[in-house]
């Protein structure tokens, strides 16, 4: 890795777990928040919407309902834009997604009942890298890498009985491991 490279991915880490840190610290702020509120009265807080905005009015965080039975936080950046998105979904899947300024998704972290899986994207929203737990009880892991448009490129699969590489090269050459 080329010296800029290395920086590049440096500066790229420093800022996800800048953005970790202000997570874990608005979270811990609306623990204390909900603490003050309930101090003594041995109520409940109850609302459709929290918000933790700065003295200039922009929301930074806000813990609400984002679509259809779809509960979530997500965290801002200086700019008003969504950055951060702590979510459960209808099935109640948690899924933990990052995206960049222009709002797209670029990292997935979710779990669809027993199977972890990771997603990387493109600027444009095509995964290019995937890597899951198979959802059947085999513990299959899977690794498959895409090229820009989403085709699969590079795919591992390792499991208790076996395992498997297929490489797809230039022209729609095919390496398979082991060979079907």
């Amino acid at each position: 890795m080329q010296p800029e490279q290395t920086l590049e991915y440096l500066q790229r880490q420093v800022r996800q777990l800048r953005a970790l840190a202000i997570f874990n610290a608005a979270a811990a702020l609306c623990a204390v928040f909900a603490a003050f509120l309930l101090r003594g009265n041995g109520g409940e807080v109850r609302a459709h919407k929290f918000s933790l905005i700065d003295r200039s009015g922009r929301t930074h965080l806000e813990l609400s309902e984002f679509q259809k039975d779809r509960y979530g936080l997500t965290l801002f950046d200086s700019a008003g834009r969504a950055r951060m998105a702590l979510k459960i979904e209808p099935d109640g899947s948690p899924r933990l997604s990052l995206a960049a300024e222009s709002g797209q998704a670029l990292a997935d972290l979710l779990v669809f009942r027993e199977a972890p899986r990771l997603t990387l994207a493109n600027a444009a929203g095509v995964d290019f890298f995937s890597l899951s737990l198979e959802m059947d009880g085999s513990s299959r892991l899977s690794l498959v890498m895409a090229d820009r448009y989403g085709r699969p490129r590079a795919e591992l699969g390792v499991s208790a009985e076996s395992s498997s590489l297929v490489l797809e090269g230039r022209n729609g050459a095919v390496f398979r491991a082991p060979i079907e």
